[in-house]
């Protein structure tokens, strides 16, 4: 039985790649690489001061792509995001979505590797099913998106921190502005950990993230750039609410039966800024493990996009609160509400609509605000494999 439970996820992952690749003729048109290869390719031709400009990236998909009766996928992120993807832009599209993936799997096998070095209280078997029967795992794959730097940018800083190594927890931890909507963690870390070398790490990370973006595309069009997303903020460009695990995504649906559709984003600021504030009063002496928990939930609410492979990140979050949780002897019910929440609330994303579950989300983040997980939490768990 054991040697069935570390076999089963390798053979379901195997399973997944193969499918993925038997059909990516067919679908790797329409997926979220699209996106990514367009800006990349935009950028390599030198023409980065109109990467937020709708026709040049229209014109640019009609090259790139033989498929355009599905929506346009506009290239929505900083310019840094488009890095890793120059590259693939020397091989055609659909061996650019191949490589990509490739370069997933290797980032999934990393994540699992790191994570065994990181979370020592966990079973190796555990942690490798978690990460490979992850659903926004198989998401990020399918889809070609880059959620799995994001999550490593998160784990390598959480594991900087708690080593005390602060100013490679800020370095590391700008990479998250790949989805620039997750910086809504920063806060909550500044508070808690409050050293100087985490600050000056951070300045660091932000500074390699805006030269590049300066290098890629100048200043004009980073100044448009917030111009650009309103622009694209419609179900026309694919941004479907009913999809988005955020609060925004459920006022958007109240809207429908309450005259707030214009206060929607003044809302979100707010409850995000009450959070903070009620937090700075609450948890800001709590463990560095139970803010991360606590700051991956909140910048999920309210963030204003937040899909499915967006998720990956709770992996961190799930793997802190089992860690914790062995470490202290203290399995308690709420812990196994929060591991079971994280993981199974991106399956949601199968009905279609997924917008009524930022209130439970909600509701999981105030109780953890209120209730310590372990009522003594002072950073008891230590980790003393080494990385590498």
């Amino acid at each position: 039985m054991y040697l069935l439970i570390k076999i089963l996820p390798v053979f379901y992952f195997a399973f997944t790649i193969l499918y993925i690749i038997r059909l990516a003729p067919t679908f790797a048109s329409g997926t979220d690489f699209l996106s990514y290869y367009t800006g990349a390719q935009i950028i390599k031709d030198g023409k980065g001061d109109k990467l937020y400009d709708l026709k040049t990236q229209h014109y640019y998909q009609s090259k790139i792509s033989n498929n355009l009766s599905v929506k346009m996928l506009p290239y929505l992120y900083l310019p840094f995001a488009a890095l890793v993807f120059i590259p693939l832009t020397y091989v055609s599209y659909y061996q650019g979505y191949i490589l990509f993936l490739l370069f997933n799997i290797f980032l999934t096998i990393l994540f699992i590797y790191l994570s065994r070095k990181i979370f020592t209280h966990i079973n190796d078997s555990l942690i490798g099913a978690s990460v490979l029967f992850s659903w926004p795992l198989f998401i990020t794959l399918f889809l070609g998106q880059t959620s799995l730097l994001l999550s490593l940018s998160i784990l390598l800083s959480y594991w900087f921190a708690k080593q005390k190594k602060f100013l490679l927890a800020g370095i590391t931890f700008p990479f998250i502005l790949l989805k620039f909507q997750y910086i809504l963690l920063l806060p909550f870390l500044i508070v808690t950990i409050k050293n100087p070398r985490f600050l000056i790490g951070l300045a660091l990370g932000f500074l390699v993230v805006a030269v590049i973006n300066l290098l890629f595309t100048g200043l004009p069009s980073l100044l448009h750039y917030p111009l650009f997303l309103k622009e694209v903020s419609s179900s026309a460009y694919g941004n479907d609410f009913k999809s988005f695990f955020t609060l925004y995504a459920t006022l958007d649906s109240l809207s429908l039966y309450m005259n707030i559709k214009s206060q929607l984003a003044i809302i979100n600021v707010l409850g995000y800024f009450l959070t903070f504030v009620v937090f700075f009063q609450k948890m800001r002496k709590r463990s560095l493990d139970e803010v991360y928990i606590f700051a991956s939930l909140i910048a999920v609410i309210f963030s204003i996009h937040a899909h499915t492979h967006d998720l990956v990140l709770w992996l961190v979050p799930i793997f802190i609160t089992i860690d914790t949780s062995l470490a202290n002897k203290r399995r308690s019910v709420f812990s196994y509400l929060i591991i079971t929440t994280l993981f199974l609330i991106p399956f949601a994303s199968l009905t279609k609509n997924v917008s009524w579950t930022a209130p439970l989300l909600l509701l999981l983040s105030l109780y953890i605000m209120v209730f310590p997980l372990d009522p003594h939490s002072v950073e008891k768990t230590q980790i003393n494999k080494k990385l590498f």
